[in-house]
């Protein structure tokens, strides 16, 4: 069969028939869209950030029986003593650099779900802008929930940090004001921790969903590198003396089960899960679907 100069071109250009690249991606369509319940859990969990920030911690009961600004909830177990004497820096000046990586690892974990995995990688290389735009939605709305699960947690539970206990034999800590501002109160449990696994998991459930990198060990590789990234936010926070150990621990289930439960629920068929219908039946009417 003789070939025209070009026909080779034009048919690795039409690989599957269409005139679409062929790593485009997919939104299923019984996944359905971003919705009014969808936004409507956005906007109820960011003004419970907000709310819960301008009021923050709440006052706790001294033993006279009032409420006392200076008293907040400071028993720790001994995991918290054995880990925070292991791990905590002795050098103030190295807290604060261990704090500052902590803080730029989680800029890291929790922008990747929604600018690598959504905007770089769904949106431009697999010009896919549906599914672009149901991942960056839905990787915000992780990060807002969890922030405002959090953010209320915290200010009902005021536990005290661990870098309080300081407060009177470390100059250089008494007076950077961190012992006087209602931040002391705002241990349990890490938001670090939190936001950082929730990141994490939710752009494993995007690569399991997606071959956003080509599929295979490319999209297992992001999930294990962000899960580690998450793991050393928490760990930095107990070097820095920002947390105990069990504010880290709970901040990691806590951002796990929202990041894994939000993105695997919204990522499912829910056409014919329920299908009913209201149909003639004689000289009246009858429901009749299937439910599965």
């Amino acid at each position: 069969m003789n070939r025209e100069p070009g026909d080779e071109f034009e048919t690795s250009l039409h690989t599957h028939g269409n005139d679409r690249p062929s790593h485009r991606l997919d939104w299923p369509t019984s996944w359905g869209q971003y919705g009014r319940w969808d936004y409507g859990l956005l906007g109820l969990s960011a003004a419970t950030l907000v709310g819960t920030q301008i009021v923050g911690p709440l006052e706790k009961i001294n033993e006279s029986g009032t409420p006392d600004p200076d008293v907040g909830w400071q028993s720790t177990t001994r995991l918290d003593d054995f880990v925070r004497d292991s791990l905590r820096r002795d050098d103030f000046e190295e807290r604060g650099r261990v704090r500052d990586a902590s803080d730029l690892l989680l800029s890291l974990t929790v922008s990747f779900p929604f600018l690598f995995d959504a905007l770089v990688s769904a949106l431009w290389f697999h010009e896919s802008p549906e599914v672009g735009r149901e991942l960056a939605l839905l990787a915000i709305e992780v990060q807002f929930v969890t922030a405002a699960i959090q953010s209320t947690t915290n200010m009902f539970s005021s536990r005290v940090r661990p870098y309080v206990q300081d407060c009177d034999t470390l100059v250089e800590l008494d007076s950077s004001g961190d012992c006087t501002g209602s931040g002391r109160f705002r241990s349990f449990f890490s938001g670090h921790a939190a936001q950082a696994f929730a990141g994490a998991t939710t752009s494993c459930v995007f690569h399991a969903k997606f071959p956003l990198y080509g599929g295979g060990s490319r999209d297992i590789l992001p999930c294990v590198g962000l899960l580690a990234s998450a793991t050393a936010v928490g760990l930095f926070r107990v070097m820095g003396d920002m947390h105990h150990i069990t504010d880290v621990i709970t901040g990691a289930v806590v951002g796990s089960a929202v990041g894994l439960a939000l993105p695997l629920l919204r990522m499912r068929a829910w056409e014919n899960k329920r299908t009913v219908s209201i149909v003639p039946n004689g000289f009246g009417l009858a429901m009749v679907g299937l439910l599965r």
